[in-house]
């Protein structure tokens, strides 16, 4: 299996290049997204499987977001 996707998977797409750049904003950015996402959905009374995705869904979308807008700022991509 390992060899298969060295073989098959192995190659650069737009959207891997476009998140390869922002991975250590993500990285930086990921714990007062997702704490505000979480406070955001504190009242909602439902599943907690359900609101687990719910939220992780919007913290992986929210980190990319801020990610991509801390790259808008100019010389931050030398930091980032």
């Amino acid at each position: 299996l390992l060899w298969q996707f060295r073989v098959r998977v192995n190659q650069s797409s737009p959207l891997g290049s476009w998140l390869a750049q922002r991975a250590y904003g993500v990285y930086i950015v990921h714990p007062p997204v997702l704490v505000g996402i979480s406070l955001l959905f504190q009242g909602w009374a439902i599943p907690p499987l359900f609101k687990f995705f719910v939220v992780g869904s919007l913290a992986c979308l929210g980190c990319l977001a801020v990610a991509h807008l801390l790259l808008l700022i100019p010389g931050a991509r030398r930091v980032l």
